[in-house]
């Protein structure tokens, strides 16, 4: 009897967490406040501050890299 009770709430149990697992969040679908929007403005802004100069590093290391092959490819050709 005491094993039928128990199965009879576990059962129970699962059966309602199945059901609010598949429940809407209706919290996470909210818009974003103003100070949040601000937030993600200013983070944006500073990435693209910090990216700049490391794009450009890499820009000049590239034609670094081609001048160099090119260099070379001249050498071999004489």
């Amino acid at each position: 009897m005491k094993r039928l009770l128990l199965s009879a709430c576990l059962g129970f149990v699962l059966f309602c967490l199945s059901f609010s697992a598949c429940s809407k969040k209706e919290e996470a679908q909210q818009a974003k406040g103003r100070i949040e929007k601000m937030t993600d403005e200013t983070a944006d802004a500073i990435v693209a501050r910090i990216r700049k100069p490391m794009n450009q590093a890499r820009a000049v290391k590239d034609l670094e890299q081609d001048r160099a092959k090119a260099m070379e490819k001249a050498l071999d050709e004489k």
